[in-house]
C-alpha cells in the first residue's frame, strides 16, 4: 500500500497472537517487520531491530499479562520504540499499544497513548487497525542527527545475556563484575551498570582496542563516530563531580584521554587529561531525560571534533592535544551509571 514499514514488536509469549498478526495484516499488503520472517540468517540481530525501528513508519507493542512484567529484549525493544517516538512531533502516531488481553502496560510511557484491544472480537479490531496503518502519511522524517546505517558499524555491544555468551565476555572481556574497593559493575536489565559509593574522586574507564572490524576489515577508531546510550543517578546530591558517558581517544601507553560525560540537571562537559592532569575544554546544558537513558555521540575529524546529545549536535570543539587512541565508556564519581548500545561506526559521516 505504500505507507511504509511496521515493527512489529512482542514477547515469545504473545507468539501465536504475533504470527496471526502479522499474516493478517500481510494479507491486506502492508508492510510488516517480523522478526521470526524478516531477519537473515547470520545477521547481527540486535542492529537490524535496531535499524527497523528507524527506519519504520509504525511500531505496534503487542502486549498480554502474560508478557508486559516480563524481564528481557522486549523491555529495551520497547524503550527504543518510545526513544523514536521522542523524535518525532507530538501529534504523529508512531507507537500502537496493542492489548491482548486486559493487561496493564509496564512502560508508563505506554499509558498516555490511545490502545487498541484485539478482544472481544478480534476481526473488527483488526480491522480498525488496518485503517490506521492505511491511512497515515506514507513517510515518518527523520531528524538531522548523525543516524549511520547499521551496516556501518564496526562494533556494538548491547550488553545483552545472550545464549552461550557469559557476561564476562562483554565489551571484550575487560568489564569489572563484582566489587572492587570501590567501584560495583554488573550485567542488569540488559545494560552494564556501574556503582560507587565511596569514591568522589575515582574514575573508572574500560576501552575497546579495535583494530579490525567486526568482519575483519582494518579500522582506524581516532577519527571514527562513537556513542552510548547512557543513564547516571547520583547519591548524594552534592557530590562534588559526578558523570558518566564516552571515552575518547584513550592511549593506553600515555594514559591520557577525553572524556564526554553527562552530569545531573541537564548539564554535560567535556574533559581532557593529559600527563599535565584534568582540565575541562567545554560545559553545557542540553535538553535530556534525566531519568532515563540518553544518547550521547562523539565524532572526530583531526582536532576538530563535534558532541551529539539525542541527535542533536551540542558542541563543536577544536583541541589537537590527543589525535590518536581508542573509545570506550567512562564513569567518574559518586553515583550509579548505566550503559547501553555502545556503537563505534567504521567510517566518519
Amino acid at each position: 500500500m505504500g505507507n511504509g514499514r511496521i515493527f512489529l514488536s512482542y514477547a515469545r509469549e504473545d507468539l501465536e497472537t504475533a504470527k496471526r498478526l502479522y499474516s493478517d495484516l500481510t494479507a491486506r499488503g502492508l508492510d510488516v517487520w517480523w522478526d521470526v520472517e524478516s531477519l537473515q540468517v547470520g545477521q547481527n540481530w540486535a542492529l537490524a531491530i535496531r535499524q527497523a525501528i528507524r527506519d519504520s513508519r509504525f511500531f505496534i507493542a503487542l502486549m498480554s499479562s502474560r508478557s508486559v512484567g516480563k524481564a528481557g529484549y522486549i523491555q529495551k525493544e520497547t524503550r527504543l520504540g518510545l526513544e523514536a517516538l521522542e523524535e518525532l512531533p507530538p501529534d504523529r502516531v508512531f507507537v500502537l499499544p496493542v492489548r491482548v488481553d486486559d493487561c496493564e502496560p509496564s512502560h508508563p510511557r505506554l499509558n498516555d497513548l490511545h490502545r487498541l484491544d484485539l478482544f472481544p472480537s478480534y476481526r473488527q479490531s483488526l480491522e480498525r487497525l488496518v485503517g490506521v496503518l492505511s491511512e497515515a502519511e506514507p513517510e515518518r522524517p527523520r531528524d538531522a542527527g548523525p543516524t549511520t546505517s547499521a551496516e556501518r558499524v564496526g562494533f556494538l555491544e548491547t550488553f545483552d545475556p545472550l545464549p552461550g555468551r557469559k557476561p564476562a565476555d562483554m565489551f571484550n572481556g575487560c568489564l569489572l563484575f563484582g566489587h572492587d574497593d570501590v567501584w560495583e559493575g554488573a550485567a542488569v536489565e540488559g545494560c552494564y551498570r556501574l556503582r560507587n559509593r565511596a569514591g568522589p574522586d575515582h574514575v573508572r574507564y574500560y576501552y575497546v582496542d579495535i583494530r579490525e572490524t567486526q568482519d575483519g576489515r582494518r579500522q582506524d577508531s581516532a577519527d571514527a563516530k562513537v556513542s552510548v546510550d547512557t543513564a547516571v543517578a547520583f547519591f548524594p546530591k552534592s557530590a562534588p563531580y559526578s558523570g558518566a558517558g564516552l571515552l575518547y581517544r584513550f592511549d593506553e601507553n600515555a594514559g591520557t584521554y577525553y572524556m564526554f560525560v553527562l552530569q545531573h540537571s541537564g548539564q554535560f562537559e567535556f574533559r581532557k587529561r593529559t600527563q599535565g592532569g584534568m582540565t575541562s575544554i567545554y560545559a553545557g546544558r542540553a535538553a535530556m531525560d534525566t531519568d532515563g537513558f540518553n544518547k550521547l555521540s562523539i565524532q572526530g575529524d583531526g582536532p576538530t571534533i563535534r558532541l551529539w546529545i539525542n541527535d542533536d549536535l551540542a558542541a563543536t570543539l577544536y583541541d589537537d592535544a590527543l589525535p590518536a587512541g581508542s573509545p570506550g565508556i567512562v564513569a567518574v564519581g559518586v553515583g550509579e551509571y548505566r550503559f547501553d548500545n555502545f556503537m563505534l561506526f567504521e567510517n566518519p559521516i
